[in-house]
């Protein structure tokens, strides 16, 4: 009876402990997939934040000076046209043009917003700068004032002139005088620091005549004290601007700098199609009211993709640019600027302009 009870003890015991694993078992398993459950989404995290990180838009960084031929970069930022095309876009006003060469040098930005004789002297200085884009063409927006009694460019000679050395103001100047038979030492410059400047000091009386641009043409006749002799409306092979980049980091930008030309285009494209909805747009870009933008973007014509790439030669052509930049190489050494030419096919490319379709 004794043996018979033990039995039974030991058959209830194996029973229980069967009966205990089994209800174990499952525990055991739930805890087990709520751990997998855990670290795969763990995981998934890491690697959504892995895949943000190497999906993240480059990012192109642009140094401008004050000037509306450069607003479709603000109007395509804010229409969301750079980032469509995959690009972000970083773009701050900066009007001294030595600061603006050396940040471009200096690889804190991808683009300068700059002119094609700035970048002809930039390379006879050894600065590895090479246009990329083009922008507009002043048509008016320009201009040189003069004294009453003064009516023309010929009677410039021997008058104190104010403008920017190394400028695009100096090139027009040199420009106007070439045409006329005059030559850089037949005037008096007086060197400032921009166009504006140099609209500040023939205000104030202390120069016969200014290289300049609005609102300086406007205010001086409006206020009287002097009257334009010339404009460059109509002007085909000066104070074109462009957008340049450094030539040493041009194949490793290419693509991003492609992505910018497109949305570029893109915010060409809708000012053209809505102007009175852009120009506030753009004019706030330049803490500018909207009126004047719209006066002054007035004296400047946008060139066309189309124009741009004939300019540059993308489809592998020398393009127009070799004559330009050619004649404008040509007025910089007369005037003594340029003592050393420079191959003017090294001062451009089609090749950005050349993805953009």
């Amino acid at each position: 009876m004794v043996r018979a009870l033990l039995l039974t003890m030991i058959s209830a015991r194996g029973v229980l402990r069967a009966s205990c694993a089994a209800a174990f078992v499952p525990r055991l398993l739930a805890k087990r997939r709520l751990v997998l459950v855990g670290l795969l989404s763990i995981l998934v995290l890491l690697c959504s934040g892995c895949s943000n990180g190497s999906q993240a838009r480059p990012v192109v960084k642009i140094n401008i000076l004050t000037w509306p031929g450069y607003g479709p970069i603000y109007l395509a930022k804010a229409k969301g046209f750079f980032a469509n095309e995959g690009v972000d876009v970083e773009c701050q006003i900066q009007e001294d043009t030595q600061a603006r060469q050396a940040a471009l040098v200096g690889g804190q930005i991808d683009l300068v917003g700059i002119t094609l004789e700035s970048v002809i002297l930039a390379n006879a200085q050894g600065i590895p700068m090479k246009v990329t884009n083009i922008t507009d063409i002043s048509n008016g927006g320009d201009g040189i004032i003069a004294k009453k009694g003064i009516e023309s460019i010929s009677e410039l000679k021997g008058k104190r002139v104010a403008f920017p050395e190394g400028q695009p103001s100096e090139l027009f100047l040199l420009y106007e005088l070439d045409k006329v038979g005059l030559r850089a030492d037949d005037i008096t410059p007086v060197y400032t620091d921009d166009a504006g400047k140099a609209g500040e000091i023939f205000a104030a009386g202390q120069v016969d005549a200014a290289v300049t641009w609005e609102p300086w043409l406007s205010r001086v006749t409006d206020s009287g004290k002097g009257h334009i002799i010339l404009t460059s409306k109509g002007v085909k092979d000066i104070l074109i601007g462009i957008l340049a980049a450094n030539s040493n980091r041009l194949p490793q930008d290419l693509n991003k700098l492609q992505r910018f030309a497109r949305g570029w285009y893109r915010g060409l494209q809708y000012y053209e199609e809505h102007p009175d909805e852009s120009i506030p747009i753009m004019a706030e870009g330049f803490k500018m009211p909207p009126d004047e933008f719209r006066s002054i973007i007035g004296g400047l014509r946008f060139i066309t993709e189309a124009e741009a790439k004939e300019y540059l030669g993308a489809d592998g052509s020398r393009g127009s640019f070799f004559q330009i930049a050619n004649y404008e190489q040509s007025l910089w050494r007369k005037a003594g600027v340029i003592k050393t030419p420079v191959d003017v096919t090294q001062v451009y490319t089609g090749k950005v302009l050349a993805g953009v379709q």
